[in-house]
């Protein structure tokens, strides 16, 4: 609302100006009058020296009242004459500048006020028998000295507004300002890079009702639509923009049928809209960058053919274009204190969640460690560090040592022969016993190893699987929330920008070697300052700079300036990059 004020009054500034010198010099001269005819008592307790008498009262004031009305001419024919110099050599957009300066505008107001405060007085001025002195005169001459001070701050403005350096700084000084407060304005709000996929069944385009300028918009009525239609809208349209009767500006994604209640939002929507049937730089950054760029594009005309101008100019407009380079994203994303309010409690709750699923993990861990059995005493060969090969063949030596001496103990050679029989059928028989013992020893092992390991992992991949899920029921729910109820705004379209505020430049400034340097180090006053999102668009609009001027230059030395400058911007470029990756 109150934008929307202050952008009705910025035209209409010069007006309120005016009238109200004229106003207060009226009522001064009413006031006046009242103490002079003695209606309001108080002149009688005033010195001597400061009243005068009518008929020289009169004199004064017929005097003052035609200086002050030549002096508010001359005042008015400079104003002209600096209007035409502005138009003619700078910028048209840049006369409104000296136009609605406080300066020129009080000058002209107390030059005008001063005329109707003698006027004034001077009709309501009587001979009369008493002959009174007034007090008239006095507040005249007053206003008449205050008069000269403000005609001399004027003469000393105009100089200075007629210096070309001197324009361009205020330019310049103008567009930070703006610049300040339209970062200061979105800087609290989360910003995107790419507009997010929405999955909704209902998209309604918002027509415009006419056709003019649009010079700010109100969000927060926005933000209000979307919280009442549970939609999301996505604004087409940025501020500076001329948009045309029935022309698409904004989207609404919602999953209601809003078909019968269009009429009402696309009014309430409008509404939030300030259009204008002039360009202001209140609001707008990118109008207060063009006045700087039409002064350069001014100086490199062919008929005034300045180009050090236009490479001043480049200076300073490289500065506002790092501060675009600088921010983040592309969108920035306006939600209702209530949607964050939720996003965040969602957002501790998967924390608890997590923690929740990790403490149980702990805990199946640590249980399943606790009832593994005990093998520090077991008689296994191999738990005792022994090889089991090793201890079969004890075994075997001690059977063939117990039958040998069974056959050393026979008296006759049949005995011998039978005890050797049945040894080698013993002995047979224990290898292959030992055998098949160790494949079973061995299957057991591999079994109860199994099943000690399903035993362990189970729980653990039971608790993983459950982890896993909740986690991707709490993302899911996270999503689900992320991007309801909110309004979209390209604020920043740093490639679109950045093209759109060079282009003119560099096709009038593409053949002078002088003006390619400054557009290549233009280009690396924006690369120190640019965000991560931001230096991928700097680099292609290099590789653009350097193709589109290139090809005009033979001479090798102009040749090596371009490539110099080229490489530069792109080795600052990459270490700006890896900088900001680490």
């Amino acid at each position: 609302m109150v934008e929307k004020w202050n952008l009705s009054m910025e035209e209409r500034k010069i007006w309120l100006i005016l009238g109200g010198s004229v106003l207060f010099s009226f009522l001064l001269a009413v006031l006046v009058i009242l103490f002079d005819t003695r209606i309001l008592a108080g002149v009688e307790y005033l010195p001597a020296w400061s009243l005068t008498s009518v008929d020289l009262a009169r004199e004064i004031l017929g005097l003052l009242a035609g200086s002050l009305l030549t002096v508010a001419t001359f005042t008015f024919g400079t104003m002209l004459s600096i209007v035409t110099l502005y138009t003619s050599n700078f910028s048209p957009r840049a006369t409104e500048n000296f136009l609605l300066n406080r300066t020129s505008m009080w000058t002209l107001g107390i030059f005008l006020g001063g005329f109707i405060y003698c006027l004034a007085s001077l009709f309501f001025m009587r001979s009369s028998e008493d002959e009174y002195l007034v007090i008239s005169a006095t507040i005249a001459l007053v206003y008449a000295f205050g008069a000269v001070f403000t005609f001399t701050r004027f003469v000393y403005t105009s100089s200075e507004f007629i210096q070309l350096e001197k324009l361009i700084h205020r330019l310049y000084q103008e567009a930070q300002e703006v610049y300040d407060n339209y970062i200061k304005r979105f800087e609290d709000f989360p910003s995107i890079k790419h507009l997010p996929e929405m999955s909704y069944m209902y998209t309604f385009d918002i027509q415009a009702i006419k056709s003019a300028y649009v010079e700010h918009i109100d969000f927060d009525t926005l933000k209000e639509i979307a919280d009442e239609k549970e939609a999301n809208i996505i604004i087409n349209i940025r501020v500076g923009y001329f948009v045309t009767a029935d022309e698409p500006i904004m989207e609404i994604k919602t999953n209601q049928n809003l078909e019968d209640e269009m009429e009402d939002i696309t009014n309430r929507v409008n509404r939030s809209l300030s259009f204008e049937s002039e360009k202001s730089a209140m609001y707008d950054p990118d109008y207060a960058r063009t006045k700087l760029t039409e002064v350069a594009l001014r100086a490199v005309s062919p008929g005034i053919n300045d180009p050090n101008t236009a490479i001043h100019v480049l200076h300073y407009k490289s500065l506002l274009e790092k501060r675009l380079a600088g921010m983040p994203g592309k969108y920035v994303i306006f939600v209702n204190e209530e949607e964050e309010s939720d996003k965040e409690t969602i957002n501790e709750e998967n924390e608890d969640q997590n923690e929740q699923d990790k403490e149980a993990e702990d805990y199946q861990k640590s249980d399943t460690s606790k009832s593994a059995p005990d093998t520090s005493e077991s008689d296994d060969p191999e738990e005792k560090g022994l090889n089991p090969e090793d201890a079969d063949d004890d075994d075997e030596e001690e059977e063939n040592s117990r039958y040998k001496t069974e056959i050393i103990s026979s008296d006759n050679e049949e005995d011998k022969e039978e005890a050797e029989e049945r040894v080698r059928a013993k002995k047979i028989k224990v290898i292959s016993s030992s055998k098949d013992d160790q494949e079973d020893d061995t299957s057991d092992d591999d079994d109860d190893d199994t099943d000690d390991e399903e035993k362990e992992t189970e729980p653990i991949s039971e608790g993983n699987d459950n982890n896993k899920e909740n986690k991707e029921k709490n993302k899911a729910k996270g999503n689900e929330n992320e991007y309801e109820k909110s309004v979209f705004y390209r604020y920043n379209d740093f490639a679109e920008d950045l093209h759109s505020g060079y282009w003119q430049l560099v096709f009038y400034m593409q053949k002078d070697i002088s003006g390619v340097h400054a557009l290549f180090e233009a280009l690396k006053t924006i690369s120190y300052a640019a965000h991560l999102d931001n230096l991928g668009f700097i680099k292609e609009y290099n590789e653009y700079l350097y193709n589109m001027t290139s090809k005009n230059f033979e001479e090798t030395f102009d040749q090596n300036i371009i490539e110099r400058d080229h490489e530069t911007v792109k080795t600052i470029i990459e270490k700006k990059k890896v900088e900001l990756e680490d």
